[in-house]
């Protein structure tokens, strides 16, 4: 089965949330009218920006428990604007030209405008968080909110060096990926999804439940994402990329991995077509992209099955729509 970005909206719950938080998002960065160059880079970031994932991931995990969105609202806008400060400083790191279709924020404004305007970013996002406390009674849940998105955060640059290590292992085990994937991956869902269920009141169980939910739609993204730019190109292989798939490969080539491993260290531009052949070759002899499909589905099963603890709603179908999508997308 194939399944295209148009098919996110067979989600209809999604797609209607996931703008619900932008007026508060524009109203963020109207405030920088004045200073025409910010505020040209942030709308440039920001609008029309992605698909707005994380806020209504964020919204989503409010309904999940039965919860009032509109007391969700500045924490949806505080996860958004932190999703884009990740997205302009991971393209300056791994020198992305291309985001969204068009030139990469620092392709558009230089390295200065888009370093500064994605600390702008990181700065709106607690600046929002702080909304919430003008519509919550109660402090010590505001707090728990900071507490899960400054982890979130934490987790994310903590992701990005555990990427950077697991590139330079010529041993890398599946555990060290899954654990590289859930701090770099799975935590920008995690913070959203759980930070929605607790403004809506979640119980314990509930918040345990969406966690681990998150965490599997987190690992099934990745290798996906992994899949995704083998099938394209062969990028991961050219990048050296420790995907799931190459990882599998490394732990079971016995004679034949000092070759994979060669091939798998070389710079992009010396990888030859025949190289590229021979490493599909050596992932076919060992199964390893059959099982990285499969640990793909094992996922989105846990996932689903762990969301069975929450009651039923629109919002709960929709997050089990959200993880076949996340298994089946194209791109």
């Amino acid at each position: 089965m194939v399944v295209s970005d148009a098919d996110l909206k067979s989600c209809e719950l999604l797609v209607s949330r996931a703008r619900w938080a932008d007026d508060l998002i524009q109203a963020k960065v109207d405030k920088f009218k004045k200073n025409s160059a910010l505020y040209d880079a942030l709308n440039y970031v920001l609008f029309p920006g992605g698909k707005r994932i994380r806020p209504a991931l964020t919204i989503l995990g409010t309904e999940a428990v039965k919860g009032n969105i509109e007391q969700t609202l500045p924490a949806a806008a505080a996860y958004e604007f932190l999703h884009n400060f990740t997205v302009v400083h991971d393209d300056i790191i791994s020198e992305n030209e291309i985001r969204r279709d068009q030139p990469s924020l620092h392709m558009k404004y230089g390295k200065d405008v888009a370093l500064l305007a994605g600390d702008m970013l990181f700065s709106l996002s607690h600046d929002s968080l702080h909304d919430l406390a003008k519509i919550h009674s109660v402090p010590s849940k505001v707090l728990t909110t900071f507490s899960y998105f400054n982890t979130t955060c934490k987790n994310l640059a903590e992701g990005k060096f555990r990427e950077m290590e697991l590139e330079k292992k010529d041993n890398p085990t599946v555990p060290d990926y899954y654990e590289m994937v859930d701090v770099k991956t799975g935590d920008m869902f995690v913070g959203p999804l759980k930070t929605g269920a607790l403004l809506g009141n979640a119980n314990e169980d509930q918040l345990s439940a969406i966690e681990a939910y998150a965490y599997a739609l987190g690992r099934t993204y990745q290798i996906r994402e992994d899949l995704i730019s083998l099938n394209q190109g062969a990028h991961s292989i050219r990048n050296g990329t420790r995907a799931l798939y190459t990882v599998y490969a490394l732990s079971k080539l016995n004679k034949d991995k000092d070759a994979f491993l060669e091939i798998l260290n070389k710079p992009a531009e010396k990888i030859s077509a025949g190289d590229i052949e021979e490493v599909f070759d050596l992932m076919d002899r060992v199964k390893a992209v059959r099982f990285a499909e499969t640990e793909m589905k094992r996922y989105v099963e846990i996932g689903k099955k762990k969301l069975r603890t929450l009651p039923d709603t629109k919002a709960k179908e929709c997050l089990e729509n959200v993880i076949d999508f996340a298994h089946l997308r194209e791109k």
